[in-house]
Formats: structure tokens, sequence, C-alpha cells
């Protein structure tokens, strides 16, 4: 094992020579950013920002791992650490105390590939907008079989923009867009995104030019809106797509009109680009399409607009009818125009028509329909393609089951209910989680039991009230542990419905899975207050068994990290019980998901102290000597005790668990202390003086 002096050495050294610094910030309960791509002897260098952490790759924790490293244990200290890392491969590691809260990152060292490896691969330059294009992009694609660390690459021309930190994986692409987030939520894109800082695509043809740290171009394509450039993409709603990969990039005869459709028509003309992916280029002899794809939709949805893309059949007719599948009576749909039809394809490259068919929804129970339409055409016309189109109709008047019925769980902890689609009823308890970035609340049966509700959209316009009775359809997911429900459609039933009552518990399990309960704690740990995400971490110490968990605040409960501190270590009569109320949830990792439980309260009025001056019979055969005491304490204990904590003036609990008969204060200052024993028929306390 290398000694922590020699680690030191290599870091440093290897340090002189590195190409990169990449930083990652270390916090509560998370490593930012978790995952890591570096070239060989770049530098990642690790900043604590707060909590009691350690970085450790080491072989014994992770012997896949090419080589080793650590910081040695974990501290509270503002420290950084950094380390080279010269060989290719993967390198896990995790923070020892908080690895069980997914405290885990990697680094993926990865040799870069030749820079003339990338292309440019799709261009929108001219979208179908009025006014100022919000969707103008360009993609850049690695074809290559390694990564290519971009960081400092340049875009010039029409385009200004210099790369962040960042390495583009094999096969991978990389969006530069004038709008991040338009380009986003019109093309749902979730892969990189950059947004440029400025210029833009000029609709009369444009040079962009990609150029490498050093200032060498990697790749230039200079498009043009004129032959033999492709029609369609000069604002008549395609990109320009690079069909031959090995072909020359900067004929525009190797360049396609795009052909994906994206189901958004601006102005009256389809969108039609396919960014993330290699472009399906199309064909110059006759060819009609669907642009919709099969979907499924709820029976509510009302109208559904299919489209079709009839290319190089000026003038000619196609025919469109419905072909089968369990929707077929004209009782559950009409479309317009009435199907069998036959459409007349206009006089132009591309000409694209839309089918609407309108849904039924009527009360009748009927579980999930289809509905199959088809495309026909003569000859020379090629169907691209599937000629059918299907469309999954799901029944919206699903009958409601009762939430103990989905929750069971097999030898594993894994719910068999996993993936189900059903419907189930209950009254909203406490706050949305999310507060209105999507959705997470609770809903709760008058039997106690209840379940999380989840989305990171919302859900027919919903906004969440406690006390709300609403319905709910969708399917039912777990989640590390926690089984939940993503909402498809949300009913509101009634309003000011009453809360059940809060089930009193001193330890939380599986069986209090999504249940309102009132938690009596005996305190925080020395760890105390964290904070982690957009929230406060809290280790507290269950009455019932001296086991810790973790209390969960988030920002949305308004309460503070000044009232939590005030709450867990301010001043207050040591004897009082800590009682805090709130929604049991859980964060398990792996199977068999019976662990890592936790509490979510409401709001300040959640945390409630008390005090009990009731004494058990035991506590008059309580015998602690000698007291003061500059060591050990004798515990001359009755049966009856199971259970002990040492805390100091500030409320923390310093030790715990099953008492002995000797307690060891030597290595505490000198001081007043409250020693607490509990067991049957309740607790005492005695106050314990320290040399």
């Amino acid at each position: 094992m290398k000694s922590p002096l020699l680690l030191l050495f290599l870091a440093l050294t290897g340090l002189l020579g590195a190409q990169t610094n990449h930083a990652v910030a270390v916090s509560s309960n998370v490593f930012t950013p978790a995952s890591l791509t570096v070239a060989p002897g770049d530098t990642v260098t690790w900043t604590n920002n707060g909590g009691f952490h350690n970085v450790n790759g080491s072989i014994a924790d992770y012997p896949d791992n090419p080589t080793g490293f650590s910081n040695g244990p974990a501290s509270s200290l503002a420290w950084t650490f950094s380390v080279v890392l010269d060989e290719v491969g993967t390198y896990d590691y995790q923070c020892d105390p908080h690895v069980g809260f997914g405290m885990v990152g990697q680094i993926t060292v990865a040799a870069p590939a030749a820079p003339d490896t990338l292309l440019i691969t799709e261009i929108m330059y001219n979208p179908p907008e009025s006014g100022t294009d919000s969707l103008e992009f360009f993609e850049v694609y690695n074809p290559g079989s390694a990564a290519v660390d971009m960081t400092g690459w340049t875009v010039s021309a029409g385009v200004v923009f210099e790369f962040p930190a960042f390495s583009l994986a094999p096969g991978g692409f990389v969006v530069l867009a004038v709008n991040e987030a338009a380009f986003r939520n019109v093309f749902n894109y979730n892969g990189e995104v950059f947004e440029w800082a400025s210029g833009g695509l000029g609709n009369g043809g444009e040079t962009i030019s990609l150029s490498d740290s050093s200032g060498t171009v990697v790749v230039t394509v200079e498009y043009d809106d004129r032959a033999p450039w492709p029609e369609g993409t000069d604002g008549e709603g395609a990109s320009l797509v690079f069909c031959d990969l090995s072909a020359e990039i900067n004929d525009g005869a190797n360049w396609r009109a795009a052909s994906a459709g994206t189901g958004i028509v601006i102005d009256g003309k389809d969108l039609l680009a396919d960014p993330g992916v290699l472009s399906d280029c199309g064909l110059n002899n006759p060819a009609l399409r669907w642009i919709s794809s099969d979907l499924a939709v709820g029976e509510d949805q009302g109208t559904v607009t299919l489209r079709i893309e009839a290319r190089n059949m000026q003038g000619a007719a196609f025919d469109a009818l419905v072909t089968g599948g369990t929707t077929v009576s004209t009782e559950d749909f009409s479309t317009t125009p009435d199907l069998p039809a036959t459409f007349t394809v206009a006089d132009r490259p591309i000409d694209t028509l839309s089918i609407d068919v309108t849904l039924t929804d009527d009360e009748d129970e009927e579980g999930d329909e289809l509905l199959r339409l088809s495309l026909r055409a003569d000859a020379p016309t090629e169907i691209t393609g599937s000629a059918d189109l299907t469309i999954t109709v799901t029944d919206n008047d699903q009958s409601v089951v009762a939430i103990a019925s989905i929750n069971a769980l097999d030898d594993d902890g894994v719910a068999p209910a996993n993936g189900q689609t059903v419907a189930l009823q209950g009254v909203v308890h406490c706050l949305d989680f999310r507060d209105g970035d999507g959705l997470q609340f609770w809903i709760i049966e008058p039997n106690g039991d209840g379940i999380n509700v989840f989305s990171f959209d919302d859900v027919d316009d919903y906004t969440v009230a406690e006390g709300d009775e609403v319905r709910i359809v969708g399917e039912l997911t777990q989640f590390r542990g926690l089984l939940e429900i993503i909402p498809s459609a949300i009913e509101l039933v009634s309003t000011g419905n009453d809360l059940v009552t809060p089930t009193p518990v001193d330890q939380l399990e599986e069986t209090l899975e999504s249940r309102y309960v009132t938690l009596t704690v005996d305190g925080a740990t020395e760890e105390g207050i964290e904070r982690a995400g957009g929230g406060y971490n809290i280790s507290v110490i269950q009455r019932g068994n001296g086991d810790t968990t973790v209390v969960r605040v988030e920002d949305e409960t308004g309460v503070d990290s000044t009232f939590l501190a005030e709450y867990f270590f301010g001043a207050r009569i040591p004897e009082s019980a800590m009682i805090i109320t709130g929604l049991v949830s859980q964060r398990d990792f792996s199977a068999p998901f019976d662990d890592f439980y936790q509490l979510l309260p409401c709001g300040t009025d959640d945390f409630e102290l008390t005090t009990s001056t009731r004494q058990p019979a035991w506590a008059q055969a309580v015998r602690i000597y000698p007291n003061p005491t500059a060591g050990a304490l004798t515990l001359d204990l009755p049966a009856e005790v199971t259970y002990f904590r040492l805390i100091d003036l500030h409320g923390r609990v310093l030790r715990n668990g099953v008492p002995t008969a000797r307690l060891d204060l030597s290595g505490l200052s000198s001081g007043l202390y409250q020693l607490q024993l509990s067991g049957a028929e309740g607790w005492t306390s005695r106050t314990v003086i320290k040399q």
C-alpha cells in the first residue's frame, strides 16, 4: 500500500505536467459533477465546501480501478485534494461516511481522438418562424472510436462561441443553438447543447468553421440556399442533413432536406429535423410515409392530428383508410376527412397532408383500445417505413383500487405491481415538494395507506393543495425502494378534506412507508445539520432502538437552518422529548430495499418539544458513581433499563446504546452532562459532572 506522502508526491509531480485541471465540488452527500471524462495526464481536484467528507478511490474498495487514490479519513475542514490520472480506464470513488446516501463518483480517462474525425452533420439555418429565429442550430458528430477533448475549441464566421471544459464521446453529438431553452423544449432534446455567444446562421448561406484549441481548423462547411444545395431548407421547415459521412462535406449534392418529423407545425409548415442521430436522407424516387409515429393517448385527448409526407409525388394520389384494431366502431372515433379517403399531392417536391382523429370520451370502462390506419399508393411510389400507424387509446374510466392492493413486496423488496397502470384516490397531505417545477406530493387513504405522486412535468394543470381529494391514473414505479405513481391524469374530486391523524412511532420501517407519522427521537447525532440539494439532512436517533435515520427538510417547507439549529441544538430542558411529524419516504439504493428511511416534515409546526415529569418506578434504584469523576462512571442499573444516551447542554448526543456497568468520560471536556436512561414504563435523567 502506498504511503500518504508517496501519494501526495505523485499527485504534485503529476500536476506539473497535467494538461487540464478538472474541478469537483464536495458538499453534502454529493460530488459535483459526479461523472467526468478526462484525457490522460489531466488533473482532478476535489474541494470540500462543507461537511464531513473524504475522497476514496482505493484499490481496496475499487479493485477494478487502474490505480488507487485517497485523501485519507473524512474531515470537515476546508480541504482540497488533487490527483493526476495517466492511465486510460474508469475510476470509481466514494465518500466513506456517505456512500450509503449515494455519494459516489466516476472518472473516465479516455485517449483523445484525432481532431480531423469530427463532422458537422446537421444545420437548421432558417427555421419556419416569423420574426426572430429561436430554433437555429447546427450539430457536430464524432464518428471516431475515442473521445475528443473540445475544451477551448472555437466556432467562427457567422457564429461566435468558445467551448468550456467538454469532451465529445465516440459516436456522440453536441449541438450549438441560438437559444438552448427553445431548442430543448421544441425538439424534446436531452443531449449536450451549448448556446452560442453571438451571431447567427445566414439565410442566404454561411461558412461555419470549427477550430481546435490551438486555432487549427478541424472542419468547415460553406452551405448555400441555392442548387446544388437541396430545396425545402430555406424557411420551408426542414434542416440540412449530411448523408454520406465519407463524401465531400462542402458539396451540396451530399446534403438533403431532413425528412424526420418532429410533430411540430410552425406557420403551417412541418418542422423536419432529427438532432442527436445520424439522418435518414430520404429518396429521390416518389415516396410516401407517415410523419407521425405510433402513439398512445388518453380517451379524453380530444382531437389527434396525424401528418403524412409525400416526396417527389407532384400531382399523384394515394389512399388512407382504417384497416383494423379494437376501436373500430364509429361510436369511439371520427376522422376529418372521413376515411377511407383519396388525397391528391400538391405540385411541389415535398407536400405534407393531415388527418384529424377525434376520440369519443365515454364513461364505459373498456381498457386500452387500438385504432390502425394505413396508407396505400400505386407504383412507382414507395411507402417508406410502415404503411400502418397505430393509435393506442388509454381508457380514463379505470376503477380505483386500494393502495394496500398494490404495495406488497417480494423477497427482494421489489413491488410486483411495478410498471402497472392503476387508478388511485386519496387526500393530499403536506405540500408540493417540487413547488411547481413538476409534482411531488403524497395522497393518503382514510385508513392511513399512502403513496408518493411524482412527475417532472405538470399534469392537467393541477395545483397541489393540502386537503384536496384527487383521483390519479398513472404508472407505478419503484425508485430507490419507494413505490411511486407517475400520473398521466389527475382529477380533483373535492377540497377541504380532513387529514388522517398521524400515527405515533419511535422508529421508521418498511410498514410505515408513505404513511403520516409522528416520530419520537432522542436528538441529532454529532454530524448535525447538512445542506444537501434543495434542503437539509439531519441524522437523528430513533427512540425505539437507538438506530439513526434521516429527517429530510425540503426548502419548500420554509424551515431554515436557524430554526433547525435551535430545535436540535439550542438551549432547552434536556429531558425534552423531540417529536417530529411528517411523511415516511425511502432512499435505498439496492435490494432488498429495507433501509435508509426518511421523514419529511411539512413545516415548522411539525417540530415539537415536550417535557415529561413522570418517573418510572425503577428510577429510584438507579445508582451512578463516582459523580463528579475525572474518568469513568459506574452504572448500577435495574434490569428494566434497556437504552441510554449521554448529551451535552446543547442537546447534542455524545454516546448512546445499550448500557453497560461502566461509562468512560475521560475523553470529554470538563463540565455538566445529562445521562438519560429509558426502559419499561418510561425514562429518567441524571446530571453528571466531568472534572
